[in-house]
């Protein structure tokens, strides 16, 4: 008795389920690119925040879950979404769920949230325990930071520079600030990575 029909429909199955697997990284990729292509140019890269290309400053806090005096500097190698939250802004808490995505989904990305004095939402206690939860005290990271409003989003390159400011809400948006992909405020075309944006 031969193995050759056992064999046959092993290698029938492998191909069918080859050719579904490239059906639909295809699919996807089709469906990224009409997105980035489209009307939507990815999340809006305001004017405000600490300029592309700067050094990203240490953060000095307390940690949210132990309570205890806590650091954050960039890691050399290692890129980082750095978002700064308030316990009492709407937006934010609709963007601490998909934080807590982005560090499940992307797993060599530091995600930290720093969190700006005020009642109200415990973002230690809602936040995925991967993520790094610092309370600001005395406004020193606002101000290193120049943040004017909550929440904005850093992206910080594998260099420890800031690599993409955003407003950003969702996980594509996330994302897309790891990848570099934004439009800046007024409606100008999409600024790339190593664009401050700021002077067009």
């Amino acid at each position: 008795m031969s193995d050759l029909p056992v064999v046959s429909e092993g290698a029938q199955w492998a191909v069918i389920l080859l050719t579904a697997a490239m059906v639909a990284g295809l699919v996807y990729l089709t469906a990224d690119l009409r997105r980035r292509l489209g009307p939507d140019q990815g999340p809006l890269v305001p004017n405000d925040g600490l300029a592309i290309g700067e050094p990203a400053p240490s953060i000095v806090g307390t940690n949210a879950r132990s309570g205890e005096l806590q650091m954050w500097s960039p890691v050399s190698g290692r890129a980082a979404v750095l978002a700064f939250v308030s316990p009492t802004c709407a937006p934010c808490k609709s963007l601490a769920p998909n934080l807590s995505r982005l560090a499940r989904s992307r797993r060599d990305v530091s995600v930290v949230a720093v969190v700006l004095p005020g009642e109200g939402v415990d973002y230690g206690a809602t936040l995925d325990t991967s993520i790094l939860v610092v309370r600001a005290t005395g406004g020193r990271a606002q101000r290193d930071y120049m943040v004017p409003r909550t929440p904005l989003v850093f992206a910080i390159g594998h260099d420890g520079t800031v690599a993409r400011r955003t407003v950003s809400n969702d996980l594509i948006a996330l994302k897309d600030a790891l990848d570099g992909f934004g439009e800046a405020q007024g409606n100008r075309p999409r600024v790339p990575a190593e664009d401050d944006g700021n002077d067009r």
